[in-house]
């Protein structure tokens, strides 16, 4: 299959012409989740991790509760407020 098939289908979100696109397109990437709230991007990839390991329900089960932390956090009421303010958040990591 063609791999502007994938793009088409939304199983990728970018398809790059040259290996150097493709760096810039992982930097750009990376550098929004350093952005992200700091127990939010350490839920995330512990849910992908999980996700590969038990497979899509006890996955989503799975990646509820790692996600518990970041919602009880202070970082889950600084990101609306941020948002609303329109300003940038201050992530605290706790």
């Amino acid at each position: 299959m063609p791999i502007e098939r994938f793009l088409d289908c939304g199983f990728i979100n970018y398809l790059e012409d040259t290996p150097d696109q493709v760096r810039s397109r992982a930097m750009q990437l990376a550098q929004k989740i350093v952005e992200g709230a700091p127990l939010s991007v350490k839920a995330a990839k512990a849910s992908v991790l999980a996700a590969m390991d038990l497979g899509c329900a006890k996955g989503l089960v799975e990646a509820n509760a790692l996600h518990a932390e970041a919602y009880a956090s202070q970082d889950a009421i600084e990101g609306p407020r941020a948002f609303a303010e329109r300003r940038k958040p201050v992530w605290l990591g706790r």
